[in-house]
């Protein structure tokens, strides 16, 4: 189900990139201050191969962590239902009269 989740984060990553892309934003953040004023680096160059590693390794990671959620949820709620010993529902049909 996460490994789902992580190709659907990919695609919303590369669509949301070609929005941003095609306003700009991406050209005005390489050139933001000029050389050597506000970046640390010489160039900075904002692809599509960057940032969907960066957005596969964040979602590598939600995937992870949410497998161990997962792990531990029903870990926890097989031994609360041990203890407790789980819960019973019992049916009762109502007889229909014509009222």
């Amino acid at each position: 189900m996460y490994s789902v989740f992580l190709v659907l984060w990919l695609i919303f990553v590369a669509v949301v990139f070609s929005f941003v892309d095609s306003a700009g934003l991406f050209e005005f953040l390489e050139d933001f201050g000029g050389p050597k004023g506000m970046v640390l680096w010489d160039e900075v160059d904002i692809s599509l191969g960057l940032v969907e590693r960066w957005a596969f390794f964040i979602g590598l990671g939600m995937v992870v962590i949410g497998s161990l959620i997962n792990l531990i949820l029903a870990f926890l709620y097989n031994v609360i239902s041990d203890i407790v010993g789980g819960v019973e529902l019992t049916f009762q049909e109502r007889d229909q009269r014509d009222a």
